[in-house]
């Protein structure tokens, strides 16, 4: 997914989502994001979708059995699910505003100077879940997930911050440097 012309730069980044009805439970999320990710991959690969059997790595990072060559990543929060496919290791996370209290998950996931900040920020929940996604999105792209400690996480490699819609965060992370196509799905098509 390089420039066309073949030339070196930043590496694109395919990121369809959708938005499924309110009140859709997480199994049902779950489900519908994979059968997105299925059609998604089928189309821009041209495989057919019977070939991308779900494995998972050691602590749950889904990839295709018979084409571990495709690097992919999913999430789902509130109404919204999400897809991303890269060249290289690809983390996706989205997350929707709550309105919930987020000091307590701050405290435990953000090191000492970033939970400085969040107590300082004018908007706290904001602060909350740009930094959220950012973590979230590295611990999915190395594969390590919350195995490791969320306060020293090293959080390497390029973000970018794709707006999805109000009121939903998103972040994905690469190692290098890259482009989001965003690609907005029919929810009947999941």
């Amino acid at each position: 997914m390089r420039e066309p012309d073949g030339q070196a730069g930043p590496a694109t980044v395919l990121l369809s989502y959708a938005f499924l009805p309110e009140g859709t439970d997480g199994r049902a999320m779950s489900q519908a994001a994979w059968r997105m990710t299925v059609a998604a991959a089928a189309a821009h690969y041209e495989i057919p979708p019977e070939e991308f059997l779900r494995s998972e790595g050691p602590h749950g990072k889904p990839y295709f059995r018979d084409h571990p060559e495709i690097c992919f990543n999913i999430s789902h929060s509130g109404r919204c699910i999400a897809c991303a496919f890269a060249e290289e290791a690809v983390g996706l996370d989205v997350q929707v505003r709550t309105g919930r209290e987020t000091e307590k998950i701050a405290r435990r996931i953000l090191d000492r100077e970033t939970f400085d900040a969040y107590l300082a920020a004018a908007d706290r929940e904001d602060f909350f879940y740009r930094h959220w996604v950012l973590l979230e999105s590295y611990l999915k792209r190395t594969g390590e997930g919350f195995t490791v400690d969320l306060g020293s996480a090293a959080k390497d490699g390029c973000f970018s911050f794709p707006e999805i819609g109000e009121g939903y965060y998103a972040a994905v992370n690469t190692a290098g440097p890259h482009r989001v196509i965003l690609r907005k799905v029919d929810s009947a098509s999941c």
